[in-house]
């Protein structure tokens, strides 16, 4: 058994998917539109209409979702501490040059990196209240 994927509803599909492009390198599909008796069963709801890309980098796959209708609620950004998913967490090669690109981009990160044995670590939000995790393995 593997992780297929994980998805995220979001707001704006164009800002996340540029968001998990541009800074990690995940590979974007075509835009696609979900709609139809499946989708409506699949998600225990009527007249489902919802916006998807799906994106890979390497054996990992993130699905973006945007509901058109019912369109989503917005929930409060998430809290660390908070039940449920917690965060998306990246290796990266120079955390640095990471928090660099994000932040010129007007990302919020929670700290300044943290070294904990051999690991530099920091978490921010990204889009539509993302919490995200860059840990960079030091030698």
């Amino acid at each position: 058994m593997v992780l297929d994927h994980m998805a995220i509803v979001v707001n704006d599909i164009d800002e996340a998917r540029d968001f998990f492009v541009d800074n990690f390198g995940f590979e974007a599909a075509p835009l696609q539109i979900f709609s139809g008796a499946w989708v409506d069963a699949l998600n225990g709801m009527r007249d489902v209409v919802a916006q998807n890309v799906h994106l890979t980098l390497g054996g990992s796959a993130i699905d973006l979702l945007k509901f058109l209708n019912p369109a989503s609620t917005h929930n409060r950004i998430k809290r660390p501490n908070d039940i449920g998913l917690r965060h998306f967490g990246f290796s990266v090669d120079d955390i640095e040059a990471t928090i660099a690109r994000i932040q010129a981009q007007g990302w919020t990160f929670l700290s300044q990196v943290q070294t904990v044995g051999k690991v530099k670590t920091v978490y921010f939000y990204g889009p539509e209240g993302i919490l995200v995790q860059l840990t960079e393995n030091i030698s």
